[in-house]
């Protein structure tokens, strides 16, 4: 009778590779529309010439891929509080990185930065509700 427990039992709950699946689908989610609201913000505002896609794919891309060697740099420095390096990754290096790919000036590239983050957050509390309350459907 153990037997027969523990394999229902393993059936109704979800397996270690399905949750870690679902959790590279959410990431992969999340950089499609980080990409999509940098290139569709990008080709809104009107001193960003030549806004693509391609270059929205680029941003997301490197900003994304700069955060931790920023963040463990910031760490690394004398002084800086662990507050301040992130606030160097998640701030100051997604800034300089639409800077200089949309060869724009700070003030559009702040506003960039707000509104992509934004809807990173919004989707992201999204993702991480739909993932819970699929959790909760395995009884997890």
């Amino acid at each position: 009778m153990t037997l027969l427990a523990l394999l229902a039992q393993a059936q109704s709950q979800p397996s270690a590779s399905t949750i870690v699946q679902s959790m590279m689908l959410a990431v992969l989610i999340l950089f499609v529309i980080s990409v999509i609201a940098t290139g569709f913000t990008t080709r809104k505002i009107d001193n960003i010439s030549e806004a693509t896609y391609g270059k929205a794919f680029l941003a997301t891309f490197l900003k994304n891929m700069l955060f931790w060697p920023a963040f463990l740099i910031g760490l690394t420095l004398e002084g800086m509080p662990p507050l301040g390096a992130f606030a160097i990754a998640a701030v100051i290096v997604p800034m300089l990185v639409y800077k200089i790919i949309y060869s724009c000036m700070w003030r559009e590239a702040f506003v960039v930065w707000l509104i992509v983050s934004v809807v990173e957050f919004g989707s992201g509390y999204g993702l991480t509700l739909v993932g819970l309350a699929s959790l909760e459907a395995f009884g997890a």
